[in-house]
């Protein structure tokens, strides 16, 4: 047995050499130069890279075996580790950027939170949002008040009336999602984004299409133990200044330079610890490549991945079907809970708690069409848990009467 102890090492580090022979009479080390015993060992400290030898001598054969010792200036997995701490880093940089531009940025952890989950393909984020998602089961909205799809990156603080402190912050996701928790108490709401007014004008019942709960400005109550505060907050859009419209532009770009970034230390990290691994064969090599493969596949998912917040009603022809009046019934009872119309695009959108629904069409002149044949309704089912809310957003298809 022959084995040489680390194999890949910095210029001065110690490596151990060690040996066991059977039925050897002689034992060599590095080509006869020096005779050593049987089972022995050996410490060196090599300063560039070189071959170990050891020759072993019964007196009718001679056999010798080596092993490579490859000397570096640092460590290769070190170098991987760096690299992916840089892509990391930047990922972490774009995020306080974001922060920074909402003006509310504290820095550390609190700026995940606050900078929201619409900055598309951050690693961070994703593991952020999917954290607090596991521990928050009830949420609000908050929505474009012309075209109802969800705002990211809005800032949403509870303030208690008696004192006028802060009693909680939230900022929304990517689904324009928001977590408030309040004791017992009265409360206002403040809404703060950069693009929108609040509060809205444009929006003056308290249903708004698939919108529940529709929020104002008005005084909210709470009237049991520590809750979760669930509105639907409405925005109306603002026209842009030039400077603000700059500024606005100027942090997507930012943004969107950070993603390339991130993506190309990345891309750089999984060469170099490919080479690594091919010319140092190692562990903790093997691990780098394996790390850089999957935070590369998790960042493309990210970055492609939309997530879908409207459906669309279209004729069998293919064609979009506007200004269409859609009710959501109650499964069990049959009682319509929610309706809405579809936009110029054919979009709609309903944000419900969960239970079983059926979809219909309040329009006489269609029909819903599933699986090629007309129906009065779908039904949609969502299994009751913990009041969870959901989007429901689901494509279908409508033939014309007569």
């Amino acid at each position: 047995a022959f084995s040489v102890s680390p194999t890949v090492v910095k210029v001065g580090t110690e490596i151990t050499v060690k040996w066991e022979t059977k039925n050897a009479t002689k034992v060599y080390w590095q080509d006869n130069k020096e005779e050593v015993a049987p089972n022995s060992s050996k410490t060196l400290q090599p300063t560039s890279s070189t071959t170990v030898q050891l020759l072993a001598d019964n007196g009718i054969c001679i056999a010798k075996v080596e092993r490579d010792i490859q000397v570096v200036k640092s460590m290769p997995w070190e170098n991987s580790t760096i690299i992916g701490a840089g892509a990391l880093i930047v990922e972490a940089a774009i995020i306080q950027v974001s922060a920074l531009y909402t003006g509310t940025a504290n820095g550390g952890i609190v700026a995940f939170q606050q900078a929201g989950t619409g900055i598309q393909g951050n690693i961070w984020l994703a593991l952020a949002s999917f954290l607090e998602r596991k521990r928050k089961k009830k949420w609000g909205i908050v929505y474009d008040a012309v075209t109802k799809k969800p705002l990211a990156r809005v800032v949403v603080r509870l303030i208690e009336v008696s004192s006028g402190k802060v009693v909680d912050t939230s900022v929304t996701d990517a689904q324009g999602l928001l977590r408030l928790y309040a004791p017992v108490g009265k409360y206002l709401v403040t809404v703060k984004h950069p693009q929108y007014n609040f509060p809205s004008t444009l929006v003056k019942e308290t249903i708004d299409g698939g919108y529940a709960g529709v929020y104002r400005g008005e005084i909210i109550e709470i009237a049991s133990t520590q809750t979760t505060v669930l509105i639907s907050i409405p925005l109306d859009p603002i026209k842009l200044s030039g400077a603000l419209k700059l500024k606005v532009q100027g942090v997507a770009f930012v943004e969107k330079i950070g993603n390339i970034g991130s993506f190309s230390i990345l891309g750089v990290g999984l060469l170099y610890s490919s080479y690594a691994a091919i010319a140092y064969p190692h562990m903790f090599n093997y691990v780098a490549v394996s790390m850089y493969l999957l935070l590369l596949t998790a960042k493309t998912v990210l970055t492609t991945a939309h997530p879908k917040i409207a459906g669309t009603v279209k004729t069998q022809g293919g064609d979009i079907v506007s200004g269409i009046e859609i009710g959501l019934y109650d499964k069990e009872f049959m009682t319509l809970v929610y309706r809405t119309f579809t936009n110029a695009e054919g979009k709609y959108v309903f944000f419900v708690v969960g239970g079983n629904y059926r979809l219909q069409i309040m329009d006489n002149r269609y029909k819903l069409v599933l699986k090629g044949k007309q129906v009065d309704g779908i039904d949609i089912f969502q299994k009751e848990k913990n009041d969870t809310h959901r989007f429901i957003v689901e494509d279908f298809i409508l033939s014309k009467i007569g």
